[in-house]
């Protein structure tokens, strides 16, 4: 009998030891994972005003006019509506035989800092042009 008794506690004990090992697992795993939380917030989070901002109001006029582009108007209809880019770039291709150049026309409502894309907080309309200068597609990244 006290042969099954120290079998029956060997084995609770073994149980005990790894309920406690996985206890101390998901708690260092909670922790872990607070403290990611906290850093993803910190990331997140500007540190600094941005380096320029458009104003509300023309930030609103904008997003309105760029809601009237459709795909197909030309390159000229986008200048006459929104007026002239921050940023006026022609693509070339890189395939072999070469495909036609496009074009991307891209109005800054946020740059958060000079020289430098910030994918987290840089706000933007970017309208790209097709190989004979007409909307493929107007995107707008916004907060």
């Amino acid at each position: 009998m006290s042969h099954k008794v120290l079998k029956i506690a060997a084995a609770c004990t073994a149980v005990i030891l790894l309920l406690g090992v996985l206890i101390a697992f998901v708690k260092l795993q909670d922790e872990r994972s607070a403290a990611s939380r906290a850093a993803d917030v910190h990331v997140l989070r500007p540190v600094h005003r941005p380096f320029f901002t458009l104003n509300p109001t023309d930030r609103e006029k904008l997003l309105e006019k760029a809601k009237t582009l459709q795909v197909g108007d030309s390159a000229d209809r986008v200048l006459q509506v929104l007026g002239k880019p921050t940023l006026d770039q022609i693509s070339a291709s890189k395939t072999i035989p070469p495909a036609p150049s496009s074009r991307s026309l891209t109005y800054c409502i946020t740059i958060y800092e000079k020289d430098l894309v910030n994918e987290l907080h840089d706000e933007y309309v970017n309208v790209d042009l097709g190989s004979q200068d007409r909307v493929r597609e107007v995107y707008r990244k916004l907060k």
